[in-house]
This record gives structure tokens, sequence and C-alpha cells, in this order.
């Protein structure tokens, strides 16, 4: 569950609101609001508002929350736009690819409508057959999302699960097949899934995922795309609070590209590598506003 900080800067951000507009939308797919380009502009225009507006880590700070297992969808829906929106960003793409992109990493599952609700929220891991079920959701976004949104969105949703080695779903595509913004959501879509809670998995903290993602725990990812990603995120994360395994808090100073997990940290005037005896147990919340 959250904690009165996650719920104060989720408030202030206008995070739960967005969050909740896309439930809206996802879940009414009988109204003419449903999936509607003009509303899910509108939506995309507010994010990148707030990409723009707001300290990085606030909104990093939303997507690590602790979240319910039933507000699954939308929650990590807004959080890959948000991570795509990002990474555009630190790409240096124009502000209407960068608005694409978000709406990308909005409509990317917006095919796990189609699937039956005891698989998508499943609290165990999946059975084979229900995985064969669960990975036909990229064909379903494709056809949800066919005649409302241009090719490159379509590709996103229907691609982003595909590998640089063509060892991906759902049509086994490879390297040049898979366009710029599948490659960018496919990454979203991991380091959301990594630091979010299931029922038979814990979340991670965000440094061992950047760490997992230089190792190249996650095969088929492109490489170029994923040292830019982790190499900002470092940046980003440095100089913020953790707490650590003793309870204490201390400053990230630097943290290492190979060794993400065991970053060199200050409190007061010691400055010092954590190690396995001590280490970083989670991210310290801090509600980190800019002027607007």
């Amino acid at each position: 569950m959250q904690d009165t900080r996650h719920v104060d800067i989720e408030q202030r951000t206008n995070y739960q609101r967005l969050h909740q507009d896309i439930g809206t939308f996802f879940h009414n797919p009988d109204t003419e609001s449903w999936l509607s380009r003009e509303q899910m502009g509108a939506l995309c225009q507010e994010i990148s508002d707030k990409i723009t507006a707001l300290d990085p880590v606030t909104i990093l700070e939303c997507i690590n929350a602790p979240r319910q297992m039933d507000e699954g969808l939308q929650r990590h829906s807004l959080n890959v736009a948000f991570l795509n929106g990002i990474q555009a960003g630190w790409l240096e793409l124009d502000r209407s690819r960068v608005k694409k992109f978000i709406l990308a990493g909005l409509l990317h599952d917006v095919g796990k409508t189609m699937i039956p609700e005891e698989i998508v929220n499943a609290p165990r891991r999946l059975t084979t057959q229900e995985m064969d079920v669960m990975r036909m959701h990229p064909v379903y976004s494709d056809g949800l999302l066919r005649d409302k949104f241009d090719d490159e969105i379509r590709s996103a949703a229907r691609h982003h699960h595909e590998k640089l080695n063509g060892k991906g779903y759902p049509d086994g595509i490879a390297e040049k097949d898979i366009g710029l913004c599948a490659r960018v959501t496919a990454i979203s879509d991991i380091y959301d899934a990594m630091v979010s809670a299931r029922s038979y998995k814990s979340s991670r903290l965000p440094l061992h995922v950047l760490n997992m993602f230089y190792a190249g725990a996650f095969e088929g990812l492109d490489r170029k795309l994923v040292l830019s990603f982790v190499k900002n995120m470092r940046l980003k994360y440095t100089d913020r609070q953790v707490v650590m395994s003793d309870g204490t808090r201390a400053a990230i100073r630097y943290i290492p590209v190979n060794d993400a997990v065991h970053p060199i940290v200050q409190q007061g005037a010691d400055i010092r590598q954590t190690d396995e005896e001590w280490y970083c147990r989670g991210m310290a919340v801090e509600a980190l506003f800019m002027d607007s």
C-alpha cells in the first residue's frame, strides 16, 4: 500500500487524476469516448506538460510507488507513457515526436482489455496456456488502434515485446523491422514491470533494475537505447536520498555504471560505497516540485 507521502505527491502532481482518467477511458468500451483521439490527445498533452514542468525524480517517485493489483493496467499505461516521454526527451526528439511516444505508451497495452480479467490480474504466475492467451494482447492492441491512430503508434503497441534477435512475439521480427518507438516502449515497459510488486514477486529497487539493464538481463533490447536509459537514470538518482539497511538515510553521490546496486553515498562527512552488509533498502520519498 502507498504511504501518505506517495499519496501527497500523486495528488499534488495530478498523477492520481491522470491515472483515474486512463481507467475511465480503458474500461468503458461501449462509450463514444473509448479510445477517442481527441481525449487521448488531450491526456497526452497533459502528460507532456508534466514532464516539462516537474523534476523527473518526482515523476519517478509516482512510478516507483506501490500499487494495487486491480489498477495495474491503467497505472502501468500511465507510467510507460511518462517513461516514453522522458526517454524521447533524452533522445532529443522534437516535441511532436515526444508526444507521439507518450501516446504510444498510453496505448501499448490496450489489448489487455480483451484478455479475461482473471488472467490479467492473476495473483500468481500464469500457466503456459494462460501465457499463450496473454501473449495475444499486442495483436489485440493493433486491432483496436487500427483506423484510429497512425502506424508508428500501432507498431509500438504490436511490437514492444519483439526482440532484436528475433525471439520475441507476436511476429518474431528482428533488428530494423522493430521501430524506434517500439524499442523505447520495450524499455519503459520492462522498467515499470520490474519496480512494481506482484503477488509472486517483490518490487525491485530502481538501482537494482538499472544494474540488470546494464548487465544485459533483458535480452533482445536495443543496447544503445539501454545505455542511454541507464546513463540518464543514474544522473537523475545522483544526490537523491536513500534509506539504508540500518534505517538511516544517506545521499547518493555516485552510481557506478557497472554496479548500480552499490552506489557511493554520503552521511554527514562520511562518504563510502555501499556493500552487501550496508546497502540501500529503498529510495526515500521526496516531493520535489519545480516552480511553474
